[in-house]
């Protein structure tokens, strides 16, 4: 994994120095109508990470927005089950109800190593990032959810 090393020393790639990822998911029950005798509306419970890597199973988005009358968002629904993945519409129709916060912290040791060294694989840095970091999560339910 090339440039590892020089991506960590340019200002604008973290937060703080032992930072390492920084994650902010959006729960929400999106309205679904199951069509059939009879139609039904249920709440589909949706995850919506901002920002997430390509490859990840979950649906992203890179542009959220909360506002008085509801849900802006670029939202990309992924899945093939029409049952549980919702379309960008249904999703601002949806209502958030908790937001996620997860941060990756690097060991001191873990920083040190990340600027000396050099990556052959992905796998490889994973499993580096796994041994010489620490992560925290913390859900946080919001009011009339």
């Amino acid at each position: 994994f090339d440039g590892v090393g020089a991506s960590i020393e340019e200002e604008a790639n973290f937060i703080c120095e032992n930072v390492y990822q920084f994650t902010v998911t959006l729960h929400v029950n999106a309205p679904k109508t199951i069509v059939g005798p009879p139609a039904t509306t249920i709440n589909i419970p949706v995850a919506v990470s901002i920002g997430v890597e390509a490859g990840s199973d979950s649906p992203f988005t890179n542009d959220f927005r909360i506002t008085g009358s509801g849900i802006e968002t670029t939202f990309k629904p992924r899945g093939t089950n029409p049952l549980t993945t919702p379309t960008n519409d249904e999703l601002k129709a949806g209502r958030v109800t908790a937001a996620e916060i997860s941060i990756t912290v690097l060991s001191d040791f873990g920083l040190q190593q990340m600027r000396r060294r050099s990556f052959d694989t992905d796998a490889e840095l994973a499993e580096f990032i796994a041994k010489h970091s620490y992560q925290y999560s913390k859900l946080v339910s919001l009011p009339g959810s």
